[in-house]
């Protein structure tokens, strides 16, 4: 019986970035993805020095933003109903 393999390198950041209402990540395969920052109601009203503080965690599986919100990687690139870790 055959199995399946999944890269998880496909779904975990090597880094991150807010910038103009945009959502940078770099995925640990090499991709590059955004998302406008207003998909994300957890997010809204973060001001801009807030949204600065930005770090990769759970070992590129979410990213902190400040040191109260976080948001999976699966849910920002839309394979995650679930809002937070």
């Amino acid at each position: 019986m055959a199995s399946l393999a999944i890269d998880e390198s496909a779904y975990k950041a090597a880094s991150v970035q807010i910038t103009d209402g945009n959502i940078y990540i770099e995925l640990l395969n090499g991709r590059h993805v955004s998302a406008p920052i207003w998909l994300f109601e957890e997010l809204a009203g973060f001001s801009d020095k807030e949204l600065d503080d930005v770090e990769v965690i759970e070992a590129g599986r979410g990213i902190l933003v400040g040191d109260r919100e976080a948001v999976t990687v699966a849910r920002l690139l839309g394979l995650d109903a679930t809002k937070s870790l």
